[in-house]
């Protein structure tokens, strides 16, 4: 009994170190990206921000110095930031707000609505953000399909 505990004890002891290497031919860590994130949290930090503000402040230095890391549809963002701030402004808090972006966007740009509603749809059956299966489901939702 005792040799089994030490067999199985010692295959997954030096199992481990085998599944933390990286796959082969996966992308590694770009090393220009990292020193990047790491002057401008120094930079950040230097200026005394933290929490949810040195993330946002770090993310905007990176988005700066590498303009193709922002995701997502850029007049989406911008008509979605305008619409919750103008549903913050009215004292829509919570779920309210949520509701109120989706009817602005209704008004002001249907097209960018259907995306929301989409990918609201997608989610709804259980599919993943970022994952082909979800992309070709917003796709052909977007299409009517």
């Amino acid at each position: 009994m005792n040799r089994i505990a030490i067999i199985a004890a010692f295959t997954l002891l030096s199992a481990g170190p085998l599944m933390a290497q990286p796959m082969p031919g996966a992308p590694g860590p770009n090393p220009e990206r990292q020193a990047a994130r790491m002057e401008c949290r120094q930079d950040a930090r230097g200026r005394g921000l933290a929490g949810p503000e040195l993330r946002d402040a770090v993310r905007a230095c990176m988005q700066a110095r590498f303009p193709g890391m922002a995701r997502g549809n850029p007049e989406l963002r911008g008509e979605r930031m305008a619409c919750r701030q103008e549903a913050r402004q009215r004292g829509a808090r919570g779920p309210e707000v949520r509701a109120a972006v989706l009817d602005c966007l209704r008004a002001r740009r249907p097209d960018l609505a259907r995306i929301v509603e989409c990918r609201q749809n997608a989610r709804a059956q259980g599919l993943v953000p970022r994952t082909p299966e979800f992309r070709a489901t917003v796709q052909a939702c977007r299409r009517g399909a």
